[in-house]
């Protein structure tokens, strides 16, 4: 079967079975045969109050030189209120899901800033982690002088020290207990994100022991949505 082909097939699966709450889907690329694009998009849609998806512009499966170039399989930008979602690098249907709530974390940060972060409680946590990090760090007698711990943007530089100096392994030992995962170490961004990611994919005791402050303040998020939902 072409691209083509396919893609008209899928499409027209899941305009007739999958509904996400009036927000486009446009898939411009073949997704692996094991994924079931309809099936992922239909537990999406469930997992998450309606709320989230207003003022979302769109949901684009497809594939980006970004992609390849940053090692990522999912992005969003806040200029377009779009979420862009690698065809080609998703291994599964969870492999899937994980990627668009997650990027749907970053939207409810553009619909609810101020509420996320306003006093300044998930700042606070996230800066006490890195810290932490940081110890774990000067314990095994790695240089991190060059890196401010307490910015909480995301720094390529440190994302590369992090990743490519102390390694995927080494650091996700050195961050168990600490961080969900490494990932959740580069940005304040990134520490919502998968905080938000894994609340709705229910892994609520893993969120709640490892990171209090954000399953709380995600905990009153869902509440709010819900409530300006009915």
């Amino acid at each position: 079967m072409s691209t083509k082909d396919y893609i008209k097939r899928t499409s027209k699966m899941i305009q007739e079975n999958v509904s996400i709450n009036q927000v486009d889907i446009d898939i411009d690329s073949e997704i692996p045969d094991n994924v079931n694009v309809a099936k992922v998009l239909t537990t999406f849609r469930g997992s998450l109050p309606k709320g989230y998806f207003k003022k979302l512009n769109g949901i684009k499966v497809l594939n980006l030189e970004e992609f390849d170039q940053r090692n990522i399989s999912a992005k969003y930008s806040a200029d377009d209120r779009i979420l862009y979602i690698s065809a080609e690098r998703q291994d599964s249907n969870a492999d899937m899901l994980d990627d668009l709530l997650h990027e749907m974390g970053h939207h409810a940060e553009t619909l609810y800033g101020d509420f996320i972060y306003g006093d300044g409680a998930i700042k606070d946590e996230f800066i006490m982690k890195r810290m932490q990090l940081r110890f774990e760090l000067g314990s095994d007698g790695y240089d991190y002088a060059q890196f401010d711990f307490k910015d909480v943007e995301y720094n390529p530089e440190l994302d590369d020290y992090l990743y490519k100096r102390i390694g995927k392994e080494k650091l996700k030992m050195m961050t168990a207990g600490m961080f969900i995962r490494p990932y959740q170490s580069l940005s304040i961004r990134e520490y919502f994100a998968v905080g938000f990611e894994q609340f709705y994919l229910g892994n609520h005791k893993t969120l709640h022991r490892d990171c209090p402050v954000l399953y709380k303040r995600v905990s009153e998020l869902d509440r709010k949505v819900k409530k300006e939902s009915r």
